[in-house]
């Protein structure tokens, strides 16, 4: 593509910068989205190796109270991330149940 004058040049630099910016957005983005996950995994890390900390969350009453104490450990997810991470599992399962 021929460039005829400095205007089109212009316009060609900030279209690059401007995909530039949108690439780099998405991928802060999407960074932002992993973090609920990546925490869920740490808590469902601990909630394996950590005996104490099991048995806080299972000696919590209701879902208000280990959702406070969750939150108090430093863990911030939804129960949906919780089950992004296990559904495969719960799929796998079916699967050989039903074998």
């Amino acid at each position: 593509m021929a460039v005829d004058n400095v205007t089109d040049t212009a316009l060609i630099i900030s279209k690059k910068k401007d995909i530039v910016h949108r690439k780099a957005k998405n991928e802060i983005l999407l960074k932002e989205d992993n973090m609920p996950i990546e925490s869920a995994k740490a808590y469902l890390e601990r909630l394996k190796n950590d005996e104490e900390f099991r048995e806080k969350v299972a000696a919590c009453k209701d879902k208000e109270s280990r959702a406070e104490l969750v939150k108090a450990e430093g863990f911030d997810f939804t129960n949906e991330d919780i089950f992004r991470l296990l559904y495969p599992y719960v799929q796998l399962h079916l699967i050989i149940v039903s074998l």
